[in-house]
């Protein structure tokens, strides 16, 4: 499984790096026990109003303990920058020169299909039977029956192509035994 922007930016930037870019005033070496800085946020949401050193810049991580919050390097940034995680990732990653081997995950990502909703589907077949005369049509024996073998075929459908072939193909069966019964219920008046 390859690797998301995200993960991959928190493992490559060092957090140093990322406070840097998101502006933070930190000293120019950083112990691996931790070295204390300003949080970004103290002047507004610390009691002191961030006249203390509050966080604590570690290798991989920022905690805060006055906001009791951590940070990774993306999620700094991307809170700082008021920017998406997947931005704030590009942007870190282009900050240390990483260029991921093959962008194919974010492709894969969005040209993956949705996952189809069986409940919106049938939802969707029985709100056209509705239209098409009220519910207590469909109660009657032919239409019940009709509606349930429709209802069985759902089960097949694994794409939005086929969601959109079953619909209407549901929807041509249930017009026919919706309106071949009414026109009978008539025909028998």
């Amino acid at each position: 499984m390859t690797a998301s922007l995200v993960s991959m930016a928190n493992a490559r930037v060092p957090m140093t790096v990322a406070c840097r870019a998101a502006g933070l005033d930190i000293p120019d070496s950083c112990r691996d026990t931790g070295t204390k800085c300003y949080c970004p946020w103290g002047e507004f949401s610390h009691s002191d109003g961030g006249r203390e050193k509050a966080a604590r810049i570690w290798p991989d991580h920022l905690w805060c303990f006055s906001c009791r919050e951590w940070y990774s390097p993306v999620k700094l940034c991307a809170r700082v920058w008021e920017v998406s995680y997947e931005q704030a990732a590009v942007r870190l990653l282009d900050a240390v020169g990483y260029k991921p081997a093959s962008y194919a995950h974010l492709w894969q990502r969005a040209a993956a299909p949705e996952e189809v909703s069986y409940a919106a589907l049938s939802q969707a077949l029985r709100n056209f039977c509705m239209s098409l005369g009220g519910s207590h049509r469909l109660t009657e024996p032919l239409a019940a029956e009709y509606l349930a073998r429709c209802l069985g075929y759902l089960t097949q459908v694994n794409s939005e192509a086929e969601a959109a072939q079953w619909l209407s193909l549901a929807k041509t069966v249930m017009e026919r035994v919706l309106t071949g019964a009414a026109n009978a219920a008539q025909t028998a008046e």
